[in-house]
């Protein structure tokens, strides 16, 4: 069960919500307060046990079902909200619409009825928490929160299918159940198609952390998730949720919202004429999803998303095998890789002036060279390329080259062997290591097992050619490996 806090603030979909246009302590009247029922009540076949939530739709009990030994939500809308017979109509409709959705990730709704001329839904009792206050446990993962995101947008996919309009997604309308399935809840019963525009001056003012839901006959939402055809007044389709939910997945991804502002009016000059959103340089997040995110985030809802299935295939792949995560620690690297690939043989020219013929230091320098850029690249990228696992094995290829490859060319210069074997035992380690690679993780490595061999082969074949001979073909392996790396991880 819920602890009593967790059920005052999930209250299985419920938000207290507060009319724009008044105080956050403005008294209601007693016209205004939902009906509510003494505990061992019934409502149909329903024993109440007790009220576990109250919003403006109406108010929540947890209730017993006799018949079926099953225990409950059930939400006793407020007579109210409709506004009219045929408003009380339409949410009868969409009800029963919602109770014919079957879906492992959206809150089943097992009955539609009337009490005193007032509609309730029994529905779905979950043990669990709102999905705002477990993605906010620190120890969550990236990958963690993809999963969870992609299990409501399944969930919402669903219920668009069945031509339901949610209206309001935001983490608090989705519960992440004690079993871990994800499953989104209260749709939008109780809301038209169309919103009233924003126009009075002290609504632009009130601060967005005061602002949860609107009293009946408001502007229905949650404004820091709302659609720009929300806020403007206009009719709203499956587009509008495809924003709300991209609102939600940036804030759990990136720490933030996409849209500044303080007050109401700050937010809706942000969503409707602010600039576009932008992530934040330093992130893990795969390309792939930034540029889904600013799809769904744009402002016409012909440019934007038409369905939430580029999200669900872009959070389908797990973050820490994404070729496209950890985007700008890893343009960090290919700048540092490319500078250290072209300036390196320059660099060792400059130290070694006069000695090239030394085999024995230029074998150490460059052993020096690759352990320092090893240990350099493992202090740098710890946080960012290493936690990604198709990087973290970019990452080690090369290490395993800098290393065996170092200690291969000390251990022969130790030996007294010629340039010429020194050059050819190098190339045949970086050889052997591509082809292992290219069978194990990436196919693209046979191209660098070719180059290497192609240097074997020059080596034997025109021995006059080295020393200088590996100032070319060692960048060359170095230049296909940064572009074939960069070619998977810009990959779509």
């Amino acid at each position: 069960m819920y602890g009593d806090a967790d059920e005052r603030e999930l209250a299985l979909g419920e938000t207290q919500q507060i009319d724009l246009e008044s105080s956050p302590s403005s008294p209601k009247s007693a016209d205004d307060e939902p009906l509510e029922l003494a505990p061992t009540s019934k409502v149909g076949r329903y024993l109440l046990l007790r009220k576990i939530g109250r919003g403006g739709m109406g108010v929540v009990y947890a209730a017993y079902h006799e018949e079926l030994d099953r225990k409950v939500a059930l939400k006793l809308v407020h007579a109210d909200v409709g506004g009219s017979t045929g408003g009380q109509a339409r949410i009868h409709r969409e009800a029963q619409a919602l109770a014919k959705l079957s879906h492992p990730n959206v809150v089943q709704i097992y009955e539609v009825g009337e009490h005193r001329g007032q509609v309730f839904l029994a529905m779905e009792f979950v043990d669990g928490a709102p999905l705002s206050t477990w993605q906010a446990a620190p120890e969550r993962s990236l990958s963690a929160l993809f999963e969870a995101y992609c299990q409501a947008a399944e969930g919402l996919r669903a219920a668009h299918e069945a031509g339901l309009v949610h209206r309001d997604f935001k983490p608090e309308n989705v519960l992440v159940g004690n079993d871990g399935r994800i499953r989104v809840l209260d749709f939008g019963l109780a809301r038209s198609d169309r919103h009233g525009a924003l126009t009075s001056e002290s609504a632009h003012a009130r601060r967005i952390d005061d602002l949860a839901l609107t009293a009946p006959g408001a502007m229905a939402g949650t404004p820091a998730y709302m659609s720009p055809e929300q806020f403007q007044g206009a009719a709203v389709d499956l587009r509008s949720d495809v924003f709300s939910f991209a609102v939600a997945l940036w804030e759990a991804v990136f720490g933030a919202r996409p849209f500044a502002g303080e007050t109401l009016g700050e937010l809706i000059a942000s969503v409707t004429e602010g600039p576009r959103p932008q992530p934040p340089a330093r992130t893990n997040v795969p390309d792939r999803l930034v540029e889904a995110l600013q799809r769904a985030l744009r402002r016409d809802p012909e440019a934007r998303l038409q369905s939430l299935d580029p999200l669900i295939q872009a959070l389908s792949i797990d973050p820490a095998t994404d070729p496209s995560g950890a985007r700008a620690a890893r343009r960090h690297f290919l700048a540092i890789f490319g500078a250290m690939t072209l300036l390196g043989p320059v660099a060792g020219v400059f130290f070694l002036r006069g000695h090239l013929g030394d085999i024995e230091r230029m074998s150490y320098f460059g052993a020096i060279v690759g352990l320092a850029t090893v240990l350099g690249i493992g202090v740098a990228f710890r946080r960012t390329l290493l936690a990604n696992v198709y990087h973290r094995r970019m990452l080690l290829f090369l290490a395993v080259i800098s290393l065996v490859g170092g200690s291969q060319r000390m251990i022969a210069t130790y030996e007294g062997l010629p340039l010429q074997s020194i050059v050819i035992h190098s190339m045949h380690v970086v050889a052997a290591a591509s082809l292992v690679a290219a069978i194990f993780f990436a196919r693209w490595m046979v191209v660098l097992a070719l180059i290497a061999a192609t240097a074997i082969v020059a080596a034997l074949l025109f021995p006059a050619l080295f020393p200088l001979g590996v100032m070319f073909f060692g960048p060359a392996i170095m230049v296909a490996f940064a572009y074939f790396w960069s070619r998977d991880a810009n990959r779509r």
